[in-house]
């Protein structure tokens, strides 16, 4: 008798044997929704995103939680890669707020698991949305600024353009959550001009920038867009729909009082 296995019964053993055998990792972190209150000491305070918080020093970052530092390019893709948050002299000071800009991504074991099952199957693992680096849900780029002592100055939050257009095209909604997280009240808003070339997407066009202070303790900054870019109208060289041709994205940062960011 002969047994005939297909490649996707195969793809599906072994992701199978995967996710079990992370399984029981997934749950101590409750699939991200308690993933600090099993892994950090009792004395642990939340700070603005995970364990970060304007003032700490970075030998008070909790390093179980970050990796791939690298240098941060003004909430772009890493450049020079790090040893961690220790190096972070070796990041050249910004030209605005001179702080030296930290990339880091979470570390989440199970994003490998989802990665491969979404590239060998072409389907969403249900585990997806609990991993990778995210604030509220989104996909993110994630970088801590630190002055010359060390002391975070700054956090800086841009929603990830890499992603795939179905989870960009949301990006712009990150806003209402910070607005929730922080109080919807006290923000100075300002509803700016589109460029030349900028265009509404769908007659929606977005382009807003607030502010919000915290007196003492804190500021915070955010820009959000929902438009299309100069360039691009939705259609390719010959005339068809070009999907994701546009752009969605939240800029969230906080920043100490004193610093300057603008």
């Amino acid at each position: 008798m002969k047994y005939f296995i297909s490649v996707k019964a195969i793809i599906a053993g072994f992701l199978g044997f995967l996710i079990g055998f992370q399984t029981l990792s997934a749950y101590s972190q409750d699939f991200g929704l308690n993933v600090l209150g099993r892994l950090t000491p009792e004395d642990y305070e939340r700070g603005e995103v995970r364990d970060l918080k304007i003032g700490m020093a970075f030998t008070e970052i909790l390093p179980q939680f970050y990796f791939e530092f690298a240098c941060g390019s003004n909430g772009g893709p890493p450049f020079k890669a790090l040893g961690g948050f220790m190096d972070y002299m070796d990041c050249a000071p910004e030209a605005v707020t001179g702080l030296r800009e930290v990339y880091v991504r979470y570390d989440d074991q199970n994003e490998f698991v989802v990665r491969l099952y979404r590239e060998l199957q072409g389907e969403q693992l249900w585990l997806e949305r609990f991993t990778g680096t995210k604030v509220g849900g989104h996909p993110v780029l994630l970088s801590v600024l630190f002055n010359e002592e060390g002391i975070i100055k700054g956090i800086r939050v841009v929603t990830d353009p890499r992603v795939s257009i179905d989870e960009r095209r949301f990006a712009h909604l990150l806003r209402n959550q910070i607005l929730i997280r922080y109080g919807r009240g006290g923000w100075q808003c300002e509803d700016l001009d589109a460029l030349p070339g900028e265009n509404p997407l769908g007659g929606i066009f977005i382009k807003q920038d607030c502010e919000k202070l915290f007196p003492d303790e804190k500021k915070i900054h955010i820009m959000t867009k929902l438009l299309r870019k100069p360039g691009q109208d939705g259609l390719d060289d010959l005339g068809n729909y070009k999907p994701g041709d546009f752009e969605s994205s939240t800029r969230f940062e906080i920043f100490s009082p004193e610093i300057n960011f603008r």
